[in-house]
């Protein structure tokens, strides 16, 4: 990608993504509890092909500049700055959340171990984040040796028991590695390929992507097996094929939706799209705590695409004034949205 226009580029890709998020959130919560509790949106066509991919062009967009931010600043202040960037908001967001639950008696967390995992799952991207941040940090001299070392952090990874919210930490990290070890490698830079080949190449992802796509099933969430692979203490066929099938269309959805948007007219996604990529993590942050209230009333909104659209667009609105509000003190906005 052309260097002078990185930034928006990458804010274009950031705020289609987020805005797709907010869409399947929708769909998950605009159906009312009853829905909700039978796991309806899970065979939701819009919702199962957003959830292939969306996370992970996060989390490589992520690992990509985070390589930055290692050649810039010193181990200490690298940490210190993820804390505050992405740690600091979710432990204070959380906070007023459960003390909000408490003194209202909704009694969400009516015990110290779920208030303990509220604080890992409400907002597990951002800590999902942090985590990758710290593992590429401490295996940062693995990495620049052979191509073995660097697949072993990802192999050693299913090895680890299953936990519902550990598991989307272990399913995030070789998408956040993969963007590291891109930016690293300086491919891109390298790479200069004709616009007709990049399309040749898109239409050659779409061809897998959307052939995986049919084939994606119920088990092949995150949600529902995890990555744990072992099964009854012996190494699982089945588990194996299905880890591997999420993370390739994972990989196979996000390069070609990073090369869809790249090979777009920049000017029909600019203007709406960049100031959202800017403030995705505040936007990621207020709707999750946005559906998390509409989960506790009794409501049910149709399904259909323009519902959805209103909806998404109400969401992403009423997340874009709370940022805007908390913005206009540098206190809130430290605390808040990690400055």
């Amino acid at each position: 990608m052309p260097t002078a226009s990185r930034n928006t580029y990458l804010d274009v890709v950031k705020g289609i993504t987020i805005s797709l998020v907010i869409f399947a959130h929708c769909i998950q919560f605009g159906a009312g509890p009853e829905a909700l509790s039978s796991g309806a949106h899970f065979n939701h066509w819009l919702f199962k092909l957003i959830y292939t991919f969306h996370m992970p062009v996060f989390m490589i967009v992520s690992g990509y500049l985070f390589y930055y931010s290692v050649g810039r600043y010193s181990t200490y202040d690298v940490v210190k700055k993820r804390f505050s960037r992405l740690l600091l908001p979710v432990i204070v967001w959380q906070t007023l959340f459960v003390a909000a639950d408490f003194f209202l008696e909704i009694n969400t967390y009516s015990t110290w171990e779920k208030v303990f995992t509220s604080y890992l799952s409400t907002l597990w991207f951002l800590v999902s984040l942090f985590i990758n941040c710290i593992v590429v940090l401490f295996i940062k001299p693995a990495l620049n040796r052979s191509t073995a070392w660097k697949l072993s952090p990802f192999l050693l990874t299913l090895f680890i028991p299953y936990h519902p919210t550990l598991c989307l930490f272990i399913f995030m990290f070789p998408y956040f590695l993969f963007g590291y070890l891109v930016n690293s490698s300086k491919v891109l830079e390298r790479i200069h390929l004709k616009t007709t080949t990049l399309y040749i190449a898109l239409a050659a992802l779409l061809t897998v992507f959307i052939f995986m796509y049919i084939h994606y099933r119920y088990e092949h969430y995150i949600y529902t097996t995890g990555t744990f692979i072992i099964s009854h203490h012996h190494l699982s066929l089945e588990r194996i094929s299905i880890v591997l099938f999420r993370w390739t269309i994972g990989f196979m959805g996000t390069a070609s939706f990073l090369l869809l948007v790249y090979l777009t007219p920049r000017r029909l996604l600019e203007r709406p799209f960049v100031l959202l990529g800017r403030y995705s993590m505040g936007i990621y942050i207020c709707s999750t705590y946005i559906f998390l209230i509409a989960q506790h009333h009794s409501f049910s909104a149709p399904q259909d695409i323009l519902t959805l659209l209103a909806e998404t667009a109400s969401v992403i609105a009423v997340s874009c004034i709370t940022i805007w509000l908390i913005n206009r003190s540098n206190t809130a906005s430290k605390l808040l949205l990690g400055g």
